[in-house]
């Protein structure tokens, strides 16, 4: 749980009204196996009625200001095949593929400095 808006963990929330339209959260050493991988991007989801009306963008946006606003120099995170490309659009570059319980990831990095 979060204890400010500076330190990680930080979820942010989209939502109209009582609604939510998607998510997306900054976390620190997020996968063991990366230990020199610090800050990570996770959680990111929209609720499937809401696909494609470009939530999961403005989510990312708003992180990602968050993140570079608090000096965090880069950011990973790891995804499935069919999410590379909204995070491509978000200047992230893919540097690992990996076998993840059976199913193929790929972890992939934005350096903000």
């Amino acid at each position: 749980m979060a204890q400010s808006r500076e330190s990680l963990p930080l979820s942010f929330v989209l939502h109209d009204h009582n609604e939510q339209l998607a998510v997306a959260e900054l976390k620190f050493h997020e996968y063991p196996e990366f230990p020199n991988y610090k800050h990570w991007l996770g959680g990111v989801f929209a609720a499937a009625n809401k696909r494609g009306r470009g939530y999961s963008n403005l989510i990312l946006q708003h992180t990602l200001k968050h993140a570079k606003n608090l000096a965090i120099p880069d950011l990973y995170l790891q995804c499935e095949q069919h999410n590379i490309e909204l995070h491509l659009k978000h200047n992230f570059e893919l540097i690992h593929r990996i076998n993840d319980k059976g199913v193929e990831k790929t972890v992939m990095t934005l350096r903000f400095g």
